[in-house]
């Protein structure tokens, strides 16, 4: 298992990608973007057509290419045959004759953290400079090699994890001259027992001193900002605006675990280690919580709010053991509802039914927003969450 450090300032980039910087605000790249809403305003999945992308611009001015075996409206193959972006990617991609873009992440001292990006923008390698040299690591080379960095990074600076279910590869790396922790998900798409579209996440960058202090701190941590180039951002732009397209994830409740698990980059298939590190947290058992490890697994697979509510203290039942689905659910209920009832007129809200509305739509948002008033607390509230762990925040 790797956890979200609870000490440090934190930086995080994952998926297309989307970054976190240490102030907690979010920023998407998405290269060539070629995604078009469905026309009927629904938020369906987004194709990437033909026309969109030949209007998109890669990072040094060049139009972006299309697929040309891919039918213009991005929904199959010129023969017939489905189109699948799980494994084909987007059909749309930066000149092929250009160099990569790519993004300074972090550098401060002797330290230095660039990523490059691949089809759509996702995370395809890795450059850390230490004080003791640049090392190099390969998405591909990480999923097939159990030495993939080169050279090799030093030893006794890094761990190497398999996870159990996902077979993800997780790289935790300290650096000793700067005391920064570097938290690095290798992964692909799984289709038919082989991978596709290696790529990694940079869960964690953790800065256990005040960046400012250090020696020309710079990078997306600091700024918040990408280096576009001569790239086009306005089709995602619009598109973020619009909220028409599917948010990046796939999981219902993957906000939520970001936030339970101290973790702003987890991937979807980051969750179960997330929760099984949880529960081996816990443990003995039985607690106060939960009967056994396997009644914590459960609970936190399909009832994910219930410890969050157990933490507030609500009065319900907050038990699962020989209890119905329909049981469960209906104390969420009514959690949520006691939980608006008591604080709803303490912070944010104008309406009992709005606090009810938000802390259904993201538990952690909605509480934050009954607990602190003006944006600027109530972001601080949610960063609370990523450093300090739910429990502590509440």
């Amino acid at each position: 298992h790797d956890e979200r450090s609870a000490c440090c300032t934190s930086c995080t980039c994952f998926g297309d990608p989307i970054c976190v910087d240490f102030a907690g605000e979010e920023k998407i790249w998405v290269l060539c973007d070629g995604r078009v809403a469905p026309e009927d305003g629904s938020k369906g999945f987004c194709f990437v057509e033909q026309d969109t992308c030949q209007e998109q611009k890669d990072a040094f001015g060049n139009a972006c290419v299309y697929n040309t075996e891919v039918d213009p409206s991005g929904k199959q193959f010129l023969n017939g045959n489905n189109y699948k972006y799980s494994k084909h990617g987007s059909p749309c991609s930066p000149n092929p004759d250009a160099p990569p873009s790519t993004i300074l992440m972090y550098k401060a001292d002797s330290y230095d953290l660039t990523i490059t990006q691949g089809n759509r923008g996702i995370i395809t390698d890795m450059e850390l400079k230490l004080a003791t040299g640049t090392y190099r690591l390969s998405a591909q080379d990480c999923l097939e090699q159990e030495q993939p960095w080169s050279p090799a990074l030093p030893e006794g600076i890094s761990h190497r994890f398999v996870a159990a279910k996902s077979k993800d590869i997780l790289w935790n790396i300290y650096d000793p001259d700067t005391g920064i922790s570097t938290a690095v998900r290798c992964y692909g798409n799984l289709v038919n027992d082989k991978i596709y579209l290696p790529r990694m996440n940079i869960e964690d960058l953790s800065e256990p001193e005040v960046y400012s202090d250090r020696r020309n701190p710079g990078g997306f941590c600091v700024t918040g900002e990408f280096d576009y180039g001569e790239a086009t951002t306005s089709n995602t732009d619009e598109i973020e605006a619009t909220g028409l397209c599917p948010a990046i994830g796939g999981l219902v409740n993957l906000n939520f675990y970001r936030s339970f698990c101290q973790n702003p980059g987890l991937p979807v298939r980051g969750v179960e280690d997330c929760i099984c590190q949880y529960c081996d947290d816990l443990a003995p058992f039985p607690n106060d919580d939960y009967q056994s490890k396997d009644e914590c697994n459960t609970t936190l697979s399909l009832y994910p709010q219930l410890p969050f509510y157990k933490a507030v203290e609500c009065s319900g039942d907050t038990s699962v053991t020989g209890r119905t689905p329909k049981e469960i659910e209906d104390s969420i209920r009514f959690c949520k509802n006691e939980f608006c009832n008591r604080y709803w007129m303490d912070g944010d809200y104008s309406t009992e039914d709005e606090c009810r509305k938000f802390m259904k739509e993201d538990t952690f948002t909605g509480f934050c927003r009954a607990m602190r008033s003006s944006q600027l607390d109530i972001d601080e509230c949610l960063l609370s969450f990523q450093l300090d762990g739910f429990e502590s925040t509440i």
